[in-house]
């Protein structure tokens, strides 16, 4: 299914620059158009696949929308929620390589120079506890990287959450337990909010909101 979401255009791939059969996937501009979005190709956010033996080596957010960009299911909207920080950098998802170590691939290469630059800061942290069977997803913020927010001198991963091969997503306490482990930063959940009417601090992107089915929107900051 990937592969002929390829072959339509929908998304791309790249391949690892020193492990061939390791592929990246993500969906192109091409899905905007005629409502070219579907399960699959929404998922190729950074899904990288070991296309000699078609196992799932990384997964990451499936694609998600603004509110107010595509309506939120009416069977979530009566669902509890999770509000958390919208952080302002390079997302990356950690891998395992064939060699055993730990590395950083952006949504759609891993090669890009924020990949490059975030597998160079893991020597910071602790790894030896991050299941080999799953994928910590985190935002890379360095003062080079810097997008719009504005967080000075900050060199960090900051730990967003964990899928497991599946698909399954971690809690947010696991989340924190591995964080606290590995010695990364952890996003800030926010406890007693409305979703539907969020103030925001300046120096803020804005928020994310997760379902408890996953179904995510993000809110952004005027």
């Amino acid at each position: 299914q990937v592969r002929e979401e390829v072959e339509s255009g929908r998304v791309t791939e790249q391949t690892h620059p020193a492990y061939p059969h390791l592929s990246i996937f993500k969906y192109s501009d091409n899905c905007n158009f005629e409502d070219g979005w579907n399960e699959v190709n929404r998922i190729c956010r950074g899904l990288i696949i070991d296309t000699q033996t078609g196992e799932i080596v990384a997964r990451s957010f499936p694609k998600f929308f603004n509110l107010g960009e595509k309506p939120v299911p009416e069977h979530v909207l009566n669902e509890a929620f999770e509000v958390f920080e919208k952080m302002d950098g390079s997302m990356g998802s950690l891998y395992l390589t064939p060699d055993g170590n730990w590395a950083v691939a952006t949504p759609g290469s891993m090669d890009s120079p924020q990949a490059r630059e975030a597998t160079k800061m893991l020597d910071e942290f602790d790894l030896d506890t991050i299941p080999a069977d799953c994928t910590p997803v985190v935002e890379i913020i360095y003062p080079e990287n810097r997008i719009v927010v504005d967080y000075g001198s900050r060199c960090d991963l900051v730990l967003l959450t964990v899928f497991n091969r599946d698909g399954t997503e971690w809690t947010y306490d696991q989340v924190k337990e591995l964080a606290a482990e590995c010695l990364f930063g952890l996003v800030d959940r926010y406890d007693g909010l409305d979703w539907n009417n969020l103030t925001f601090r300046q120096n803020q992107e804005g928020y994310v909101i997760r379902f408890h089915s996953g179904f995510r929107v993000k809110v952004k900051s005027p």
